[in-house]
């Protein structure tokens, strides 16, 4: 009997010495730099099966004490049923949601909490989203970690101010609509220029990385402000390089009735029975009145002579082909087609 017994103690041994190998393994994840002038304190703690084996994870959130810098928390602890402990740490500005926040993603946010949103981009993929301090002049900084199974990793943490989680594309994937930056863009590297040219920026995951998706970007940005002029950053990412420059701030295609002649061809598609109307002179000034406007070098010397007398008229380019949007490429073709009649 006595042996049993000690059969018995030495596997409760073993059984506890192994749980405390397993609880020691941590898998650290650095969106920032570690605090190392003090400690931190548990604010709060919640549960949430991560790995999807019916059985509830722990999630912890801890401040430093003493912060005065924004940002309500600096450190995230995932402790996973299988004993796996990440942590991943935030000396920026994590913020709680605001009323704002949750009421625009509570039909998507998997778990009531405000401290972050929590949501399923696929329907193989599981998110948590961090939002950030907004400033005056930028959006907080995002952080998007995927949860998928408990394999706890970063995918993005960059400025960013998140707007809506749509499948734009229909892939099966979520995308993740917002601003990098408000207010942003300028025609060339000059602050004295900036312009109100503000788009929505569309992120595609990709593998593990989310990136930006011009084309989505372009089709919902024409869709709901009507106009997109790319997403062309300078190399140093301050701001969205917007041609064609104009000595006046630049004004977007919805606005454009103040100086175009037929600014709808940037708008929208154009319909066969709309252009009956027109002459043939009319419609040549009409299509190359959007080769005009992305800043067409003409050689034609009396098209050059006609936009030239224009105020918004700045010739740059011998190409700018890059440049059309959907609609303006569809248009010019229709357009062509009935001006060669």
């Amino acid at each position: 009997m006595r042996h049993i017994t000690y059969i018995l103690i030495g596997l409760i041994f073993l059984s506890c010495r192994a749980q405390t190998d397993r609880e020691s393994i941590h898998k650290v994840y650095f969106a920032d730099k570690i605090w190392k002038d003090g400690g931190y304190t548990k604010i709060d703690q919640m549960t949430f099966d991560m790995d999807n084996d019916k059985i509830s994870d722990t999630i912890k959130i801890y401040n430093i004490p003493d912060w005065t810098d924004p940002g309500d928390f600096q450190k995230l602890e995932f402790k996973l049923s299988n004993y796996d402990t990440y942590e991943i740490y935030n000396l920026g500005d994590w913020t709680n949601l605001d009323n704002l926040q949750i009421d625009k993603f509570k039909d998507i946010n998997k778990f009531n909490s405000n401290r972050f949103l929590i949501t399923d981009i696929s329907d193989t993929k599981t998110i948590m989203i961090i939002f950030g301090w907004t400033y005056a002049s930028s959006p907080g900084k995002l952080s998007m970690i995927d949860l998928t199974n408990g394999k706890i990793k970063i995918l993005y943490d960059n400025l960013f101010d998140l707007k809506a989680i749509e499948d734009l594309d229909n892939d099966g994937i979520k995308d993740l609509i917002g601003l990098r930056f408000f207010g942003e863009g300028y025609y060339i590297d000059s602050i004295s220029e900036a312009s109100s040219y503000c788009p929505d920026n569309v992120l595609k995951l990709t593998g593990d990385t989310l990136i930006s998706d011009i084309e989505l970007s372009e089709n919902y940005n024409i869709k709901n402000k009507g106009a997109f002029f790319g997403l062309d950053y300078d190399p140093d990412g301050r701001y969205i390089r917007v041609y064609p420059k104009t000595d006046k701030q630049f004004e977007p295609y919805y606005q454009f009735e103040k100086y175009r002649k037929y600014p709808e061809t940037s708008l929208r598609l154009i319909t066969k029975d709309e252009l009956t109307k027109y002459s043939q002179n009319d419609l040549r000034i009409m299509r190359n009145e959007i080769f005009a406007f992305h800043g067409y070098k003409f050689k034609s010397d009396d098209l050059n002579d006609y936009f030239s007398k224009l105020e918004w008229y700045k010739p740059i380019d011998k190409d700018v082909s890059d440049r059309l949007n959907k609609f303006e490429k569809e248009n010019i073709k229709l357009i062509k087609e009935l001006e060669d009649k």
